[in-house]
C-alpha cells in the first residue's frame, strides 16, 4: 500500500496498481531502477497480502548468474546462514520472506521483504460409502456416496483414477455389477476440497446350486445319484459325513454315486472368479436287508368247487399281494388281509410278493396250478339197459330204463331227426312185422356183406351226462341185445359218437377223466351259438 515515496538504493522495478471499492482495478504500471555495479534485489511473484489456503512464491534476480538466499523466521539473510533458493517456496501459515541476491565481484543486494498471512478455509469433509467396501459381494450393488458437509458436492470415477472436478458428478447410487474401486471427494465454495476417499469392491456372483438327479427319501431299492451344475466349468464337492463341503474339505465329483446304504450328502459348486454357491443336501435311506419271499397253502392241487388259500411271510408286519389271473403281482394288485377262497371253477396260479419299508421287496413266489372243478352228477347206469322184441307183438321192448335216461330211434344218421323221448321200461312199436324198421336206413350202420343194415335201432344217453351214448339195435330180423355173449351186436361209441361192430361197447371213465372230459365240452359249448350247441350235440 503507497503511503509515501519509495526509497531505492539497489535495482530496482516498481510496479503499481490502484483500486478503488466499486471500481475496476486500473491497469499496472511499472518503472525499472538501476545501479552501476550492484546485485538486483530479488523480486516476489505474488505480492505480499492475505490469502486463502496454501500458496507458492518464486523468487528471482534481474542479475544474470546471481544467487538468491532466503529466511523465512524474519531474519536478516546471508549467504552463510540463509537458505539457498532452489525452486517455489510453498507457504503454508503466516510467514514473512527475506531474500537477497549474490553474485560474485559484485555488491550483495538490498534485502528484499513481503510478508503473507495464510487464512486456512475450514475443510470440506470426506465422503462416506454404504456399504463400505472392501469384502467380497455376490451380487450387484448399489453404493450410496454421502458427504457429511451440507451442500458439497461429490465427484468420483471408477476407473481407478484420481478423481478431479471433471470426474463424474454423484447424483444416483452407483450401480456395481462387476469387481470396481470407486475413487471421490467432495468440495464447497469457500471450503477446502475433502481428502480422497476409496473403496473396493469386488464381485464374485455365486455358482449355481448343484442339484441331485434322485430327490431325498426313502426307497425300497438301490440307485445311482448324479450330481450338476449349471454354471459352466464349475466343480463340485461332496462329503457323506455330514460336514459342509468346500473345495478343501470333501471329494471332488466325477462320477455318479452309488446308494447301496443310508447316505447323507452335502454338496457345492465351486469356480475360480466366483463365490461357492450354495451347500445343498439330500438323505437317502435304502433297505438293507430282503423280504422273505410269501408262502402259499396249498401249493395248488385239485379241488372241487373251491379251496381255502392261506398266503405267510416269515418277515413280521410284510404287506403281502398277490393276483390269480397270471399277472405280476404289485402293490397296485389285491392285498392280503386274511385266508381267501378260490372258488370258480378253472385253472389258477396264485403268484404273491410282500413288501415291508426299509427293506428290499421279496422275490415272487408262484404257486402250483389250482383246478377248481364241478363234482360229478349222479350217472344214470346204462350197462344194463336192454332191448328185445316182444314175443307175438310187433314190438320191441327196452328193459331196464330209468327216468334219469332218455331214448331215440333217430339219433345218428344222415336223416336223423334228434327226437329224445323218455320212458321207464318202454315199448316201441315196430312199423311191420315182416320187415322192421325203426327210422330211415342209415348210411353209417354197418354191413356184414349182405349190404347195409337196416335193421332198428335205438340210443339211449343218460340225461345227466348227454354225451354218454348206447346203441342198442337189430340184425337180421334176430333181436340183439347187450349182452356180451351175443357175437352180432353193436352199440354207439360215446366218444366219437361213430357205429361199431362187435360185442357190446361198455365205456368204462374213471371220475376223474369223466369229469374233465365234462369239463371240456362245457368250455366249448360256452363259446358256441345254440345251432351250434345243437349241432355240437
Amino acid at each position: 500500500l503507497y503511503g509515501g515515496p519509495i526509497n531505492i538504493s539497489s535495482r530496482a522495478v516498481v510496479n503499481a496498481i490502484a483500486v478503488k471499492s466499486g471500481m475496476l482495478d486500473s491497469e499496472i504500471a511499472a518503472g525499472t531502477y538501476e545501479f552501476s555495479g550492484d546485485v538486483e534485489a530479488p523480486v516476489f511473484s505474488l505480492k505480499e497480502g492475505v490469502y486463502k489456503g496454501t500458496q507458492s512464491v518464486a523468487l528471482t534476480s534481474a542479475t544474470e548468474g546471481a544467487i538468491i538466499y532466503y529466511t523465512l523466521d524474519g531474519s536478516a539473510p546471508s549467504a552463510a546462514l540463509a537458505k539457498l533458493y532452489s525452486g517455489t517456496i510453498e507457504v503454508h501459515s503466516n510467514v514473512t520472506i527475506k531474500a537477497i541476491a549474490v553474485k560474485d565481484g559484485t555488491k550483495v543486494s538490498q534485502v528484499s521483504t513481503s510478508s503473507y498471512t495464510i487464512v486456512i478455509p475450514e475443510q470440506v469433509a470426506a465422503p462416506v460409502f454404504k456399504p463400505v467396501g472392501g469384502e467380497i459381494f455376490t451380487s450387484t450393488q448399489q453404493v450410496e456416496i454421502t458427504c457429511a458437509t451440507s451442500g458439497a458436492i461429490i465427484y468420483y470415477t471408477l476407473d481407478g483414477g484420481a478423481p478431479t472436478r471433471n470426474s463424474l458428478k454423484y447424483e444416483n447410487p452407483v450401480i456395481v455389477s462387476k469387481t470396481t474401486t470407486i475413487k471421490a471427494f467432495a468440495v464447497k465454495d469457500e471450503m477446502t476440497d475433502s481428502a480422497v476417499k476409496e473403496a473396493q469392491y469386488p464381485i464374485h456372483f455365486p455358482a449355481a446350486e448343484p442339484a441331485f438327479s434322485i430327490s431325498g427319501g426313502t426307497y425300497s431299492s438301490t440307485f445311482e445319484i448324479a450330481i450338476t451344475t449349471p454354471t459352466e466349468g464349475a466343480k463340485i464337492y461332496y462329503t457323506l459325513d455330514g460336514t459342509e463341503p468346500s473345495a478343501s474339505n470333501g471329494t471332488l465329483y466325477s462320477a455318479p454315486l452309488p446308494v447301496t446304504k443310508p447316505l447323507n450328502i452335502k454338496a457345492v459348486a465351486v469356480k475360480d472368479g466366483m463365490s461357492c454357491s450354495n451347500v445343498m443336501g439330500a438323505s437317502y435311506e435304502v433297505p438293507t436287508e430282503m423280504v422273505c419271499a410269501p408262502l402259499v397253502s396249498p401249493d395248488g392241487g385239485y379241488f372241487f368247487s373251491q379251496t381255502k388259500v392261506t398266503i405267510t411271510c416269515a418277515t413280521a408286519d410284510a404287506e403281502i399281494y398277490y393276483t390269480l389271473d397270471g399277472g405280476a403281482p404289485s402293490k397296485l394288485s389285491t392285498g392280503y388281509t386274511a385266508p381267501f377262497y378260490i372258488n370258480k371253477f378253472g385253472q389258477f396260479k396264485v403268484k404273491a410278493v410282500a413288501y415291508k419299508a426299509g427293506m428290499f421287496d421279496s422275490q415272487v413266489s408262484e404257486s402250483a396250478v389250482f383246478t377248481i372243478t364241478v363234482p360229478p352228477l349222479p350217472q344214470a347206469d346204462l350197462t344194463n339197459v336192454k332191448v328185445d322184441k316182444m314175443a307175438g307183438e310187433n314190438k320191441l321192448c327196452l328193459k331196464n330204463v330209468t327216468d334219469s335216461m332218455e331214448y331215440s330211434t333217430d339219433a345218428t344218421g344222415a336223416t336223423a331227426g334228434v327226437t329224445w323221448q323218455t320212458g321207464t321200461g318202454a315199448d316201441i312199436p315196430l312199423e311191420s312185422t315182416a320187415a322192421p324198421k325203426l327210422g330211415a336206413p342209415k348210411a353209417n350202420a354197418p354191413s356184414y356183406g349182405l349190404g347195409p343194415d337196416t335193421s332198428p335201432y335205438i340210443v339211449v344217453r343218460d340225461k345227466n351226462y348227454k354225451n354218454r351214448l348206447r346203441g342198442l339195435g337189430r340184425y337180421n330180423s334176430r333181436p340183439l341185445s347187450n349182452s356180451s355173449s351175443t357175437a352180432q351186436s353193436w352199440s354207439l361209441d360215446a366218444l366219437s359218437a361213430k357205429i361199431v361192430y362187435g360185442k357190446p361197447y361198455t365205456m368204462e371213465i374213471p371220475p376223474t377223466l369223466n369229469y374233465i372230459f365234462t369239463l371240456e365240452l362245457r368250455r366249448l359249448t360256452e363259446r358256441l351259438s345254440e345251432a351250434d350247441i345243437s349241432s355240437a350235440k
